[in-house]
């Protein structure tokens, strides 16, 4: 659907012009609200091209590397909350309510923690606020082990753990 309906980006049409370009570009300009071209514009200059092997290349490599391992562990973490929290929580000596209940406030937490960090993201830079959620996802797992036999300790870790549930 997007391939027909999402035209191609202006820099692309500028750069690599066909019959009907000129025509194809100003209607997109229409669509932005933007004045119209008299004529085709010059491309601008041509950028170093790269592959997606450069990613396996020093100085990317290791960053590559570091961000899968982050988002490995951040997977990991929310599979193990969001599937195993009703089974330990039962297995803790909770009530199979209580444990459901567990379930529920985990997805609240989600919630709560996406808007949460969405609104700091506002004031303050990306890199510091995910690096805190995802420390203090690290903490309230630390904290759920503690919390086998208290609820209220229980559903306090769960809702620390859903702060990095945002879409940043």
């Amino acid at each position: 659907v997007v391939y027909f309906f999402l035209p191609e980006s202006l820099e692309v049409m500028v750069a690599k012009p066909r019959e009907g370009t000129l025509a194809r570009l100003n209607r997109v300009l229409v669509q932005l609200n933007l004045p119209k071209f008299e004529r085709m514009p010059e491309p601008t200059s041509q950028v170093a091209r790269s592959s997606p092997a450069d990613l396996l290349r020093p100085p990317i490599r290791s960053r590559l590397l570091l961000m899968q391992l982050a988002y490995f562990l951040y997977m990991l973490s929310s599979y193990f909350f969001l599937n195993w929290n009703n089974q330990l929580t039962t297995d803790a000596g909770f009530s199979d309510r209580g444990g459901l209940s567990i379930s529920i406030l985990t997805n609240v937490g989600g919630i709560l923690g996406g808007i949460f960090v969405g609104v700091l993201t506002m004031r303050w830079k990306l890199r510091p606020v995910a690096t805190a959620t995802l420390l203090a996802m690290g903490l309230a797992i630390a904290a759920f082990g503690f919390a086998a036999h208290s609820f209220l300790f229980t559903v306090a870790a769960f809702y620390l753990p859903q702060l990095p549930h945002s879409p940043f």
